[in-house]
């Protein structure tokens, strides 16, 4: 009579749920890493969009503080004020613009060879690119897990 007791069994079982538990928290971590990024590369995009506004708004008051200084209705000390805000917003504008840019290039890092579709994308460069994006995205997702899991070598 031979009694089999399942000691490797229960190591390998247990080993087998701890390298699962570590292999999700990785994927978590980069996806919490992703989603960060993403949701940075939206209010940069946001804040891009109100400072243009601003921007524009500030041009078209300096134009017309400019016709009424000429026309002697205004003080010059408004249009200094205004010319000040305007210098700033530009400033501000353009600065916004690196950030967005700069973003747009760290999500895209995350696609791996794939990362000027995906750079394309984010910037809304339609066509192929878009496209070609999407299926990068969607592989890229489902590929990570395998990665993290040993079961596909990182590219190198």
């Amino acid at each position: 009579m031979q009694i089999l007791i399942p000691l490797t069994a229960t190591k390998e079982r247990r080993e087998h749920a701890v390298k699962a538990v570590e292999e999700t928290r990785a994927m978590e971590e980069v996806r919490a890493k992703v989603l960060a990024d993403i949701a940075r590369l939206r209010q940069h995009e946001a804040d891009l969009q109100a400072a243009e506004t601003r921007l524009k708004f500030y041009q078209d008051r300096s134009g017309w503080l400019q016709k009424r200084v000429k026309e002697g209705f205004e003080e010059v000390d408004e249009l200094w004020n205004i010319g000040q805000k305007l210098h700033e917003d530009r400033a501000a504008t353009e600065r916004l613009r690196a950030l967005v840019g700069t973003q747009q290039y760290q999500l895209a890092n995350y696609a791996g060879e794939e990362w000027q579709s995906l750079l394309g994308y984010l910037k809304g460069e339609g066509g192929a690119a878009v496209s070609r994006a999407r299926q990068v995205t969607a592989f890229r997702a489902r590929h990570v897990g395998q990665m993290l899991a040993g079961e596909v070598d990182k590219p190198s």
